[in-house]
């Protein structure tokens, strides 16, 4: 008789609509959450406030090995100037025992050098501020050297110091 279609959009109009909130004929595949821990949980290593850890450089690792070489060389030159002082005593006598003084300094300051290297490399927070104190008071003294007589080696100190101190400042310490 028409070709019209029964308002509700060409439905049987006898069959009732679906009921939105009746049960789906499946259940969704959805994941189910987890549960949730019984007991006593422990927190993680490192308290409950750990902090995400900066990415590893190579920076303050290089900058302990050049410290603990340049410590090493120091500690060598500071134990010849502590024995040979009695010799330089001899010779000028004007100086009394403060050359063996001044090489007990030096390796003193050498042996210092050594525990920041080795506490850079190990990537403790002391070892990288400690080296570049040490890399600052190393190059203060080879400025100095330069000032009074200029050589090649004091350049390679103050090199060596510079690097020291930049390596250290820009590598990340990730202990504490």
């Amino acid at each position: 008789m028409s070709n019209i279609p029964p308002p509700g959009g060409g439905e049987n109009p006898m069959q009732p609509p679906p009921d939105p909130f009746a049960a789906p004929a499946s259940p969704p595949s959805m994941p189910q959450p987890p549960t949730a821990p019984v007991g006593y949980q422990p927190y993680p290593v490192g308290g409950a406030h750990t902090m995400a850890q900066p990415a590893k450089s190579g920076k303050l690792l290089a900058g302990g090995i050049v410290a603990v070489v340049l410590a090493a060389f120091t500690i060598l030159v500071g134990l010849v100037i502590a024995l040979l002082g009695d010799a330089i005593n001899d010779i000028a006598s004007d100086f009394g025992n403060a050359v063996v003084l001044i090489g007990m300094v030096v390796a003193a300051l050498g042996g210092f050098g050594l525990a920041a290297g080795i506490g850079a490399i190990m990537r403790r927070s002391w070892g990288r501020i400690c080296s570049i104190v040490y890399g600052s008071i190393n190059g203060v003294l080879a400025v100095l050297g330069l000032a009074s007589e200029p050589d090649g080696s004091s350049v390679v100190y103050l090199a060596m110091s510079v690097a020291i101190v930049v390596l250290c400042a820009l590598g990340p310490a990730t202990r504490s």
